[in-house]
């Protein structure tokens, strides 16, 4: 029994932390966040707190927090957002008078509005190509896919993961703030494939 505690503390530390506080097998050392995003949800946020109160069962322990991004998904998500602020900026001109464009309420629904701000804004950004017979949609990708993100886009997405974590740790749920540090993860091993923050127990 001695022997499989000490093989667990070594490969699956996390795992050993869940088990002071009833978290089973629960691997408490990743954090999953939605794709483009360094918020906090609710679950994760409970597995947060089931690791600070098995902390405070091991003083001595501080952590590490290790921010990943997906090349792919964070891009997409990213560039999705970008377009939805650029239709809710498009102004419509009706009746000689400027309304606002597509809110969040008309992006959601997809209705005329937006429909006509993807339409106005897809001509501003392609002026030499033909709407033709698109559906609004497919003109919605085509300009999501149009979207740019900076060279350090999936590092910037990934501190801010780290920094988020370390936020939640300390400020909400009041971890001593030297018991968390944040690693500087190289550019080659940022966009890995993860939409996560990492956890290990510092050494």
């Amino acid at each position: 029994a001695l022997r499989n505690v000490i093989v667990k503390a070594v490969t699956s530390p996390f795992r050993l932390l869940a088990s002071l506080v009833g978290g089973g097998e629960e691997d408490l050392g990743v954090v999953d966040l939605d794709a483009g995003t360094d918020t906090i949800n609710s679950a994760a946020h409970e597995r947060l707190g089931k690791l600070v109160q098995a902390l405070a069962q091991r003083p001595a322990l501080r952590l590490r927090v290790i921010g990943h991004a997906d090349a792919v998904a964070d891009a997409t998500a990213m560039k999705q957002g970008k377009l939805e602020y650029f239709l809710e900026q498009e102004g419509l001109e009706q009746q000689g008078a400027k309304q606002a464009g597509a809110d969040n309420g008309d992006q959601q629904a997809r209705n005329r509005r937006w429909s006509k701000a993807v339409t106005k804004l897809y001509e501003k950004t392609f002026p030499d190509r033909e709407v033709g017979e698109q559906t609004p949609e497919q003109l919605a990708l085509a300009l999501r896919d149009s979207m740019t993100l900076g060279a350090d886009a999936m590092g910037f997405i990934a501190a801010r993961r780290a920094l988020a974590v370390k936020r939640v740790l300390v400020v909400e749920l009041g971890l001593a703030t030297d018991r968390v540090l944040i690693d500087a993860v190289p550019a080659s091993k940022v966009a890995d494939n993860r939409t996560q923050a990492e956890l290990k127990i510092d050494t």
